[in-house]
């Protein structure tokens, strides 16, 4: 067996499926948080073209009502909540690569033949890659992804902060 078919082979038939459909519920979870994102982005009327932050074009006046505020800290709660899951599952794909790497060696000591070792070598290596893989991927998206909440989260507070102080001077 070369190495691209056992890499292909375990990724569909053996333990690295499990990694699959981990990074597979990952993609929906960072679909879900560019979703809850780009509501924040438009509770707080950014325009898209724009690229400098700017507290005027904001929904979240002076005059906002308690309504308007809730929405917005739903809003970005929610795009926080997505976030952090897709964040931390991130951690899990070269552990359960690693996992995958102590599953296919303990089945080493039945002392089988050297096909069979062979096999289990080339399935703990091709979970430890795919671990890896889809980690490396997924920062990047994470690198992405983050600053632009973060800049989002600060506005909000801004904003928020901004309007409570009208609030309490009136």
């Amino acid at each position: 067996m070369t190495t691209t078919e056992a890499i292909i082979n375990n990724l569909f038939w053996g333990y690295d499926t499990v990694i699959v459909i981990l990074a597979i519920l990952n993609a929906v979870v960072l679909g879900m948080a560019f979703k809850a994102r780009g509501k924040l982005n438009i509770l707080l009327l950014y325009s898209l073209n724009d690229k400098s932050v700017n507290i005027k074009k904001s929904t979240l006046s002076p005059d906002a009502s308690a309504d308007e505020v809730k929405n917005i800290k739903e809003a970005r709660s929610k795009a926080n909540l997505w976030h952090s899951i897709f964040a931390n599952c991130i951690a899990i794909f070269p552990l359960l690569g690693l996992l995958g790497t102590v599953v296919a060696l303990i089945s080493l000591s039945g002392g089988e033949g050297i096909e069979d070792t062979q096999n289990s070598f080339m399935v703990s290596l091709t979970s430890t890659f795919w671990g890896m893989i889809f980690a490396i991927i997924y920062k990047i998206f994470d690198a992405i992804f983050s600053p632009k909440l973060e800049l989002l989260n600060a506005d909000t507070e801004r904003a928020i902060t901004i309007r409570d102080e009208k609030v309490v001077s009136e």
